[in-house]
C-alpha cells in the first residue's frame, strides 16, 4: 500500500479530497452514484470531477514541473511546493509545512500517543500508515508489492463507499492481471514490463521508475544523513533506513525463505536471495556475455569494461568500482577487523572473507573442476585452475619470455629478476618472494605436518602434497611428456623431464662450470666444493656429501682390512657418486 511518509503529500491531495466527497448520504439526500466503480457523491459536480479519473482526464496542469490533476483545488495545492511557502509552523520545534493537515499529523509526535497497536507483536505506532507498512512483515507481503496498493485514504473509501474488489477490477495489468484501484498506480507498475524509468539523476545518471525513488537517491550525493542509531552511532539519509538497520541489533528477521529457511531484514534481500534456488539470471552483459540475477549488479559489472571507479578512498586515492569495495578497503588503513573466527581467533575486515577461512578448519571445497575433479575453496582459485587447462597464457615476461596465465602471476615472477624478496622468516631470516613460500618455510622450523597419508602414514605440512603423494598410490600420473610419452605425478617432474629433451640446463656453479637442470642438484653438487661431508657411515666411518651417496654405499657388503686403516680400504677411494 502506497502510504504518506511524514512530509509527503498524496499527488494533489486528490485521494482524501475523494475520500470527502464521497461520504455515504444521509436519508432523504440525492445521491449521485458512479456507474463504473458505484461509488456514490452528495452532488452532481462531485461526480463529475469524480468521473474524470475513470477518463484519465487531467484538465489542471503545473506550469512549472507538468504535473497534471483532475481539480483545481489540487493543482493550487500543488503550487505551494513550488512558491517553496511553508506558512503552518509547529510551536514545540519551529518545524514548517506547507498544509494544516500534515502538521497536525506532525503534532503527534510531541504529543508522544500512539494509538495504533500491532495485534501480533503488540508494537505501537503514531501513525495508521506506520502501523499498516509494519504489519507488512507479518504478512510477508514485499514493500514494492505494497507500494503498487492504493493509499489508506482511498482504502477507506472504497470500505465506505463500495466493495474494493469492484474497483479493482477497472484497472487490470494485460501482462501479469495484476489489479490496481486507481490508473496512476496501473501506469507506474507497467513500467516494471517496459522497463522505462523516467526519472534520472543529473549528477550521475541513475535512473528511476519513480519520482520518490529519484528524491531519495540524492540524498547519497548530498552526504546529509540526519538519522543516527544510537547502540552503534551509524547514520542514515532516511528514518526507514534506520529502523531496517536496527533490525540487526534486535536480531529481527522477518522476511524467510520457504526453500532453505534463511532469514533476512529486508524482502528485497528474501527476493534476491530467491534467485540462487531459481538459477534466474535474466540480465546480460552484451560486452562479454556474463547474466545477473540483478539489473543493479549488471551495471555495477559494466564499470569494469568502461574502467569506471567512483569511490575513491580519501586516504590514499585508490578508486573502486562499488561503494561496498571502499568500505572494506577503508578497514586496512583503519585496522578494524570485526569478524573473529571462533576456532582460531583470526579476525578479518569482511563476513565473506571470515566463511571462506572457515572452510579451512571444515574442509570444506565446494567448487569442483569438471575437469580434473580438484577441488577449491574459493570460486576465483576455480577460475584461475581452469586457465591450466586451456593453456593460456597471454602474460608475458620481457625478460625471460615466459608466460602465465594471470597478471598477477607474472608481477610475482618478475620480483626473480628484480631480486625482490619482500617476506622473511623471522626466525632464519630466509626470504621470499611469495608470503605463501614463507608459510611453507615456517612450518620447517615448527615441525608442523598435520595431514597424514591414511595409507602409508606419511605426513606432510600442506595438504597439496599429500593429494600428489597419493597418486603414487593409486598410479595416477597425470603429466605426459608430449616427446617420449613418460608420465609423471607432478607437473614439476614434467618440466625437468622436458630438460632432458631440450638439453637446457640453466644453472651453472660458479666454481668449476658444471651446469645442472635444476636448483637442487646445483646445491647438491656445491657440497663438493665445500668438503662438508655430513653423512657418515656407521660400520666403517666413511663420510660421504650426499645422502644418495652413503645410501649406495652401505648397499655393498663391508669387509674388514687387518691392518689397514679405513683410509686404506678401496672402498673409501673417491668416486663419482661423490662429485
Amino acid at each position: 500500500m502506497a502510504y504518506l511518509q511524514m512530509g509527503q503529500t498524496d499527488p494533489g491531495g486528490e485521494c482524501s479530497q475523494e475520500a470527502e466527497d464521497a461520504r455515504p448520504t444521509t436519508s432523504g439526500d440525492e445521491s449521485h452514484t458512479c456507474d463504473q466503480c458505484e461509488r456514490t457523491f452528495a452532488t452532481k459536480s462531485r461526480l463529475t470531477v469524480h468521473k474524470r479519473i475513470h477518463a484519465d482526464v487531467k484538465l489542471y496542469r503545473c506550469d512549472e514541473c507538468g504535473t497534471s490533476f483532475c481539480r483545481s483545488s489540487s493543482l493550487k495545492r500543488h503550487r505551494v511546493i513550488h512558491s517553496g511557502l511553508r506558512p503552518y509552523t509547529c510551536e514545540q520545534c519551529g518545524k514548517t509545512f506547507n498544509q494544516m493537515s500534515i502538521l497536525e499529523r506532525h503534532r503527534l509526535l510531541h504529543s508522544g500517543i500512539k494509538p495504533h497497536v500491532c495485534d501480533e507483536c503488540g508494537l505501537a505506532f503514531t501513525w495508521l500508515p506506520s502501523l499498516r507498512r509494519h504489519q507488512l512483515s507479518h504478512s510477508g507481503i514485499s514493500e514494492q508489492d505494497a507500494k503498487e496498493s492504493p493509499t489508506p485514504q482511498c482504502s477507506q473509501l472504497a470500505e465506505d463507499a463500495h466493495s474494493s474488489a469492484n474497483l479493482l477490477e477497472h484497472y487490470r495489468c494485460d501482462q501479469c492481471n495484476k489489479k490496481f484501484h486507481a490508473p496512476c498506480h496501473l501506469r507506474r507498475h507497467q513500467r516494471i514490463h517496459s522497463g522505462e524509468k523516467p526519472f534520472s539523476c543529473d549528477q550521475c545518471g541513475k535512473t528511476f521508475t519513480r519520482k520518490s525513488n529519484l528524491k531519495t537517491h540524492h540524498l547519497s550525493h548530498s552526504g546529509v544523513k540526519p538519522h543516527m542509531c544510537h547502540q552503534c552511532g551509524k547514520t542514515f539519509s532516511l528514518m526507514g533506513n534506520l529502523r531496517t538497520h536496527q533490525r540487526l541489533h534486535r536480531g529481527v528477521k522477518p522476511y524467510a525463505c520457504s526453500q532453505c529457511e534463511k532469514a533476512f531484514t529486508q524482502m528485497g534481500h528474501l527476493q534476491t536471495h530467491k534467485m540462487v534456488h531459481s538459477g534466474e539470471k535474466p540480465h546480460i552483459c552484451e560486452e562479454c556475455g556474463k547474466t545477473f540475477s540483478l539489473m543493479s549488479s549488471l551495471r555495477t559489472h559494466q564499470r569494469l569494461h568502461r574502467g569506471v571507479k567512483p569511490y575513491a578512498c580519501s586516504q590514499c586515492e585508490k578508486a573502486f568500482a562499488q561503494m561496498s569495495y571502499l568500505k572494506i578497503h577503508e578497514m586496512v588503513h583503519s585496522g578494524e577487523k570485526p569478524h573473529t573466527c571462533e576456532e582460531c581467533g583470526k579476525a578479518f575486515n569482511h563476513q565473506s572473507n571470515l566463511k571462506r577461512h572457515q572452510r579451512i578448519h571444515s574442509g570444506e571445497k565446494p567448487f569442483s573442476c569438471d575437469q580434473c575433479g580438484k577441488t577449491f575453496t574459493r570460486k576465483g582459485n576455480l577460475k584461475t585452475h581452469h586457465l591450466s587447462h586451456s593453456g593460456v597464457k597471454p602474460h608475458m615476461c620481457h625478460q625471460c619470455g615466459k608466460t602465465f596465465s594471470l597478471m598477477g602471476n607474472l608481477r610475482t615472477h618478475q620480483r626473480l629478476h628484480r631480486g625482490v624478496k619482500p617476506y622473511a622468516c623471522s626466525q632464519c631470516g630466509k626470504a621470499f618472494t611469495q608470503m605463501r613460500y614463507l608459510k611453507i618455510h615456517e612450518m620447517v622450523h615448527s615441525g608442523e605436518k598435520p595431514h597424514t597419508c591414511e595409507e602409508c602414514g606419511k605426513t606432510f605440512s600442506l595438504m597439496g602434497n599429500l593429494r600428489t603423494h597419493q597418486r603414487l598410490h593409486r598410479g595416477v600420473k597425470p603429466y605426459a611428456c608430449s616427446q617420449c610419452g613418460k608420465a609423471f605425478a607432478q607437473m614439476s617432474y614434467l618440466k625437468i623431464h622436458e630438460m632432458v629433451h631440450s638439453g637446457e640446463k640453466p644453472h651453472t656453479c660458479e666454481e668449476c662450470g658444471k651446469a645442472f637442470n635444476h636448483q637442487s642438484n646445483l646445491k647438491r653438487h656445491k657440497l663438493v666444493h665445500s668438503g662438508v661431508k655430513a653423512h657418515k657411515c656407521d660400520q666403517c666411518g666413511r663420510a660421504f656429501a650426499l645422502k644418495s651417496s652413503l645410501a649406495t654405499h652401505k648397499l655393498a657388503p663391508h669387509v674388514t682390512f687387518l691392518g689397514k686403516s679405513p683410509a686404506s680400504d678401496p672402498r673409501n677411494m673417491p668416486t663419482d657418486a661423490d662429485t
